[in-house]
C-alpha cells in the first residue's frame, strides 16, 4: 500500500498544479489583450517596393479532345478560363497533324511522321496527346479529357444546330467508291449528332489542315455565342464534371 503522504499528498498536487495552469493561462492572455506594444505594417502594393508579396495561381486549363467514330483523333482544343468568378476564356486549337519537338521521341534531329499528335494518339492516347502538345505548346494544362460523338452529342445537344458558312461542298466518299455531299456549300445548321463529323472531315490540297481548323474555330465560336443567349450552366448537361464546368465558365464571359 502506497504511505499516507502519497495517498493524500498526490492528488491535492495534481489539484494546485492544475488551478495554477488555468491562473496561469488566464494571466496571459489578459497581458496580451491589454498589451498596447506592436506595430501596424500596411501592404506593400508597389510591384518595384522592397517586401512586395505576389501569389501566382495556375491558370484553370484543359485539354480538350475529341475523337471520331473509328477512335481518330480529330480535334485537340486547349480551353483556358481567364477568371474563375467572373468568367471569360479562350479556346485554342491545335492541328492533330501537328508535330512534336525531338525531346518527346527522345531522338535528337529525327521527327518524322510519327511524330503528329494523331499518331501519338494512336500509339498512346490521351495521355501522349497531353503531354506532346504540352511539348509544341511549352505550357501545361491543369486537366484533359476525352470527347467521343456521343458525348459531343450531349454537350452541344443543349442548344439549337449551330450554324456554320462553308465556302465549297464537303464531299464523303463511300465504299462502294460513290460520293455523297455530307455538309453543302453555304450556311450549314449542324445538329449536334453531326458535330464530331463536321470538326473531323478532311479538307484536301496542301492547306488541308489549315482549312479545317478554321472550320473548327467557326463552330466554337457559334456554339459558344448559342451558350452565351442564356446563362450558360442552364444549357450544359447537369454532370459535375470538369469540362462542363470549364466551359460553362469560358461561355460566362463577354
Amino acid at each position: 500500500m502506497l504511505p499516507n503522504a502519497w495517498k493524500w499528498g498526490f492528488p491535492v498536487l495534481a489539484a494546485v498544479l492544475a488551478v495554477w495552469g488555468v491562473i496561469l493561462l488566464l494571466g496571459g492572455l489578459t497581458t496580451i489583450l491589454d498589451s498596447r506594444r506592436g506595430e501596424t505594417r500596411e501592404a506593400v502594393t508597389d510591384p518595384l517596393a522592397a517586401g512586395f508579396e505576389a501569389f501566382v495561381e495556375q491558370t484553370w486549363s484543359m485539354l480538350v479532345a475529341t475523337e471520331d467514330e473509328s477512335g481518330e483523333l480529330v480535334e485537340v482544343a486547349v480551353v483556358a478560363a481567364s477568371d474563375r468568378s467572373e468568367g471569360g476564356g479562350t479556346v485554342l486549337l491545335v492541328p492533330v497533324e501537328a508535330l512534336i519537338s525531338d525531346g518527346v521521341t527522345g531522338a535528337p534531329g529525327y521527327c518524322e511522321a510519327e511524330c503528329r499528335l494523331v499518331d501519338q494518339y494512336r500509339k498512346g492516347g490521351l495521355d501522349a496527346v497531353r503531354a506532346a502538345t504540352a511539348t509544341i505548346l511549352d505550357v501545361q494544362v491543369t486537366g484533359a479529357t476525352l470527347l467521343t460523338p456521343a458525348r459531343w452529342e450531349s454537350l452541344a445537344g443543349a442548344v439549337d444546330p449551330v450554324s456554320v458558312a462553308l465556302e465549297v461542298d464537303l464531299v464523303a466518299t463511300a465504299v462502294d467508291g460513290t460520293s455523297v455531299v455530307r455538309f453543302p456549300a453555304g450556311l450549314v445548321a449542324v445538329a449536334a449528332a453531326d458535330v464530331v463529323d463536321l470538326l473531323g472531315f478532311p479538307s484536301a490540297g496542301n492547306d488541308g489542315s489549315l482549312v479545317r481548323l478554321a472550320r473548327q474555330g467557326d463552330w466554337w465560336r457559334g456554339w459558344v455565342e448559342a451558350l452565351q443567349e442564356g446563362d450558360p450552366r442552364d444549357r450544359l448537361p447537369n454532370l459535375e464534371l470538369d469540362v462542363i464546368d470549364l466551359l460553362a465558365t469560358v461561355a460566362s464571359g463577354r
